[in-house]
């Protein structure tokens, strides 16, 4: 039985989204990519059921904490950065402003915190919210992590939903300094990032391994390339450099390995090579979406999910 509340919550951040790109229709070939998986995210909830109601309404509850919580924190970065948030700041980008605009990558470190420590605070949450709220909820031993993510995460779609509709429809240099020139019209990378932890919480609950190692390999190997491919980009091939692309899977590798060993290699050379493909062809399908998509699919494809 679903807590119907939920379900709403997801319809209506697709609408939001859906009417936004469709109105703007400024890369359209990414967010009607990014609206299909939205949907066979509503609808994996719907018909594959991974949580208990109990497990749905702690989620109704985290959102009441965890909304206003991360809305007071962007208001602080509106106004500090407004007096940046113009045109002229985004075209004359340097280094150090990529680095800002890829901060939420930097989200993959949390996958490092050993998982003892995440089921410490899962157990201090449930046991919290049955004394305070009356929720019994039975503990996980499989997908603990999933849950809390997903708790998390689902949180900040929806307010992430919102921002995005009211910047592109009213505002559009809200957050400006933190954005490519390009973004100023359409979604932000952010958005795409937080739909892809989403979607991989989902699609592949409750292999805790899997889900840490897809987005840590998906967004600090994105990032690395990124850094590294503006700093040499001497040895080019369209949009891509072969610098970079070295960066992206040294960097998955290294990560993968972690997390689940040797076998995080190939699925690693895939998403270089997917990277390198994607940049160099002109494809520029969005590899915030993408990247921790595809590791996770091929780290369960080569057998990590028995780890």
């Amino acid at each position: 039985m679903h807590v119907v509340f939920l379900i709403m919550l997801q319809v209506l951040t697709l609408m939001l989204i859906g009417y936004t790109s469709l109105r703007k229709r400024s890369n359209l070939k990414n967010e009607l990519l990014l609206l299909c998986f939205m949907v066979l995210g509503l609808l994996h909830v719907i018909l594959a059921d991974p949580f208990s109601t109990a497990e749905e309404y702690f989620i109704m509850v985290a959102l009441m904490f965890i909304i206003p919580t991360v809305g007071f924190m962007a208001m602080l970065v509106v106004i500090f950065a407004s007096r940046n948030a113009h045109v002229d700041a985004v075209k004359n980008r340097t280094y150090l402003d990529e680095v800002k605009r890829k901060a939420f990558h930097f989200v993959a470190l949390a996958m490092f915190v050993p998982r003892e420590i995440y089921r410490q605070i899962y157990e201090m949450v449930i046991d919290g919210t049955y004394v305070t709220f009356g929720i019994m909820i039975e503990k996980r031993v499989d997908g603990f992590l999933c849950f809390l993510l997903f708790a998390v995460v689902f949180s900040l779609l929806i307010l992430f939903s919102v921002i995005e509709f009211l910047r592109l429809n009213f505002k559009p240099t809200l957050f400006g300094s933190l954005l490519r020139e390009k973004e100023l019209n359409q979604l932000a990378s952010y958005f795409y990032s937080a739909v892809a932890i989403y979607l991989v919480v989902l699609f592949f609950f409750p292999y805790d391994v899997i889900v840490s190692a897809a987005i840590a390999m998906g967004f600090l190997a994105d990032l690395v390339a990124c850094l590294i491919g503006m700093r040499l980009h001497r040895i080019k091939f369209g949009d891509r450099s072969v610098e970079g692309t070295v960066a992206n899977l040294i960097a998955g590798i290294i990560v993968g390995y972690y997390f689940v060993g040797w076998v995080a290699v190939p699925a690693a050379l895939i998403i270089a090579v997917f990277d390198f493909v994607n940049g160099g062809f002109g494809l520029n399908l969005n590899d915030n979406l993408l990247f921790p998509l595809i590791a996770a699919a091929f780290l369960v494809f080569f057998g990590a999910a028995s780890f």
